[in-house]
């Protein structure tokens, strides 16, 4: 039985901030790397640490690649600040971004005919979280969304906009790995469609945000292992 002693070493936080962190919602490997951070830094009296990516495999017991993707979340919703020295954490909780995401649709169809609250519903604004987003299937997003005009952008190419769902997968990939990280993803799908690199047999299933949603942990090793990301980087001053 385990019997952890304070008297053995321990990492104080102040009682403002953790008071903060018990408000403030955080997917759960997204908390893993924000208490790997404090444990490296204030756990060691240190502002900020240079922790690589095998420490964080190593003590949360989660894949390379979720490590990637969840340290990308914590940097971009600002619970982590990462600089030339390594990472620390953000005690300035009001500049935290929250995870929730609110989605704009606008319902065209009656759901049900004996449900009048639902069959008067025009342009509601939904907090959504991953249930919600699995829900919405019926409804016609903006046509205008940001989405599917960086795909168009990034990829080349344009999606259909009669399909939500499109969307919908786009919002969860950029919960999973943050904004930055998805415009990088939609360049690497540029290459992996543009015929030089047949990645896996990547180019049939990346036609849309579905697919790159299916395929997410293939294209980021593509990006790790085939195509330097340097050569990422370099695109994106090319197509914004």
């Amino acid at each position: 039985m385990a019997n952890p002693q304070k008297e053995k070493g321990g990492t104080i936080i102040a009682s403002e901030v953790m008071e903060a962190l018990c408000k403030f919602r955080i997917p759960g490997e997204v908390r893993q790397i924000v208490d790997v951070v404090i444990r490296q830094t204030w756990g060691w009296n240190k502002k900020e640490d240079w922790i690589s990516n095998s420490q964080f495999v190593e003590k949360t017991g989660m894949r390379k690649g979720n490590v990637c993707r969840s340290l990308s979340k914590a940097i971009t919703h600002r619970l982590v600040i990462q600089s030339d020295n390594g990472y620390r954490f953000n005690k300035d909780y009001e500049s935290w971004l929250s995870f929730e995401r609110t989605v704009i649709i606008s319902a065209t169809k009656v759901i049900k005919k004996d449900n009048k609250l639902l069959s008067k519903v025009r342009d509601t604004i939904y907090t959504t979280n991953n249930t919600l987003q699995n829900t919405i299937t019926h409804t016609v997003i903006q046509s205008d969304n940001k989405y599917l005009e960086d795909w168009k952008k990034y990829v080349g190419t344009t999606l259909r906009k009669d399909l939500p769902q499109n969307v919908n997968a786009a919002i969860r990939i950029e919960n999973v790995v943050g904004e930055e990280r998805l415009r990088e993803l939609l360049l690497a799908v540029r290459i992996i469609r543009g015929g030089k690199y047949n990645h896996r047999g990547l180019q049939v299933a990346l036609v849309n945000f579905i697919g790159l949603e299916n395929k997410l942990e293939e294209v980021e090793a593509f990006m790790q292992g085939q195509v330097d990301t340097n050569i990422i980087n370099s695109n994106v001053s090319v197509y914004e």
